[in-house]
């Protein structure tokens, strides 16, 4: 099991928003749109209830499974296969179990070859300690970042995914995501959507609560233009 993450978010998401509005006013109306952040998948109100309710809970092991798993398919599809690893693993996706199945036992259950050797290895990592899991709450997002995008089939962006909507970490800023650079851009009114470079020094200002920011780029692009009518 995960211990408990450390105390790192004491101030409360509606406070840290409230800070993050008092730096850039024109984030008002995307907040009474939109609410406050729930770092859920933000087009996704239900996926910490589903999450909670499957047997893995809030395994950082499973979570990483997950994120494997979804690049490039739907969720529905993700969603399936997620289910046959569910089975053939006993009724709890686990390290042991896909160590067991093997490369060529995640084939069938619908992985494709390069996400079955992902995963194989990410269990065995896990398994061996050359991946600690155990207590990665309390290391810090850089070290966190350096972990996990050290895994095949997984880099920084899948890191920065897991520390902002797994570990809720309010100081993320990923720069590469590009919902993240058209709602900013959508936001502040560019012409062009900003490229990672120029983004990166415009969120200085944000600090610490840049997931805040992000999370309401991911919203400006959801809402389109009805944010601006």
């Amino acid at each position: 099991m995960d211990s408990k993450p450390q105390p790192e978010l004491a101030v409360s998401i509606p406070i840290a928003t409230s800070r993050v509005v008092s730096i850039e006013p024109r984030l008002k109306k995307l907040v009474e749109l939109v609410g406050y952040p729930t770092f859920s998948r933000y087009d996704d109100d239900n996926a910490l209830s589903v999450r909670d309710a499957e047997p893995e809970g809030r395994d950082s092991f499973s979570i990483l499974v997950k994120a494997i798993a979804n690049q490039q398919l739907s969720s529905k599809a993700a969603s399936t296969i997620l289910a046959r690893l569910r089975t053939a693993c006993a009724g709890v996706i686990n390290p042991d179990g896909i160590v067991a199945l093997g490369p060529e036992g995640l084939r069938p259950l619908g992985f494709s070859g390069s996400k079955s050797i992902a995963l194989f290895e990410l269990a065995t990592n896990v398994i061996d300690r050359r991946l600690i899991l155990d207590g990665i709450d309390h290391l810090t997002n850089e070290e966190i970042i350096v972990s996990i995008s050290s895994q095949r089939g997984l880099g920084k962006w899948s890191a920065e995914m897991f520390l902002i909507f797994h570990l809720g970490r309010l100081d993320v800023w990923p720069i590469d995501d590009l919902g993240v650079r058209k709602g900013y851009s959508a936001i502040f009114g560019l012409d062009e959507v900003v490229k990672p470079k120029v983004l990166d020094p415009l969120g200085e200002r944000f600090r610490p609560y840049r997931s805040i920011l992000a999370w309401y780029c991911w919203a400006a692009v959801d809402q389109g233009n009805e944010l601006w009518d």
